[in-house]
């Protein structure tokens, strides 16, 4: 039956979860292979719950299909899942913390803080990186978590932008009094594929009368998977803007020396892990060292993450 819009459900009268699996898995198959031209490139999501184990409320058995769909189509689409209460509760989560962040943005219910950058060989202030909390009262999730929910929406467009005029407006005076200091903001990946980025970062930038040459703009390596060639455009624009570029977590999940080479960045940032478990396990003393090694080597500014004391 069609429950509305794209929505449609499937009651199967079974006790055995390998009939449910196959009815469902044929279904998907089956649009998949259709050669209707109204059926072109659709994709089918599934949420499976069961009765009465999940529930024995008709509403409620509703709301975890839907939740359970939603959880496929964030982890890539056409597939199927059967619910369980993790789920539930991290879906559930994930809209609170959503709707937190679109209430806090809306009400400017925002406060940065400011990690400081010390130069070892001076140890004098380099400069900070700017770091968004939300101040509503509630318990408080992660900072990752808040950005990890914001990227899986639109929602990370409002806060990037809303926190690069945040540190440009009210950090400018600083500049005054200390003409070198350079203030970090993290940019999303998904930015580093707009062409427009620049242009927006420069609109800011006059608005707020920051200079370019005192912005660093945070990167991490995994932004550039998606388009290389789209993000070198990009960064080459901001470079040349005299905007610094730091590539952020460098040294997990996607490192390679391709970026090193294809990319103008000023600064690599070694993650935090890292530096983390450098007094915890033998060995990544080296694995760090060679890290710095050849961010020296490429001319970059090392910057280490998580220093604690």
């Amino acid at each position: 039956g069609r429950l509305g819009g794209d929505e449609f459900a499937i009651i199967i009268d079974t006790n055995e979860e390998a009939y449910a699996r196959d009815v469902v898995s044929r279904a998907i198959s089956d649009i998949a292979k259709s050669d209707s031209p109204l059926l072109k490139d659709i994709t089918v999501s599934v949420g499976i719950v069961s009765y009465p184990k999940d529930s024995t409320s008709a509403k409620d058995l509703f709301m975890y299909a839907d939740t359970t769909m939603y959880k496929v189509k964030l982890s890539g689409k056409n597939k199927y899942l059967f619910f369980n209460k993790a789920i539930f509760d991290e879906i559930t989560s994930e809209f609170l913390i959503r709707s937190r962040i679109e209430t806090a943005l809306k009400k400017g219910d925002i406060h940065m803080v400011y990690q400081p950058q010390i130069d070892r060989s001076t140890n004098k202030l380099y400069g900070f990186e700017a770091l968004l909390r939300l101040n509503d009262g509630l318990e408080k999730a992660s900072p990752q978590k808040i950005i990890e929910v914001a990227e899986k929406s639109t929602l990370i467009n409002d806060i990037d932008f809303y926190v690069l005029n945040r540190v440009t407006e009210e950090c400018k005076d600083i500049i005054l009094s200390n003409p070198d200091v350079v203030f970090s903001v993290n940019i999303s990946g998904k930015h580093l594929i707009q062409k427009s980025l620049p242009d927006k970062i420069e609109s800011i930038l006059k608005k707020n009368n920051f200079p370019p040459q005192n912005l660093c703009i945070e990167i991490t390596e995994s932004a550039f998977i998606k388009s290389l060639s789209i993000a070198k455009i990009v960064l080459s624009k901001i470079n040349k803007m005299g905007i610094k570029v730091a590539l952020d977590d460098f040294g997990m999940g996607y490192s390679s020396f391709v970026y090193l080479s294809e990319l103008k960045v000023d600064h690599i940032k070694i993650e935090k892990f890292f530096i983390d478990s450098l007094f915890r396990e033998n060995g990544k003393e080296n694995l760090t060292d060679m890290i710095i090694k050849i961010g020296h080597l490429f001319n970059y500014r090392v910057i280490a993450e998580g220093v604690e004391n």
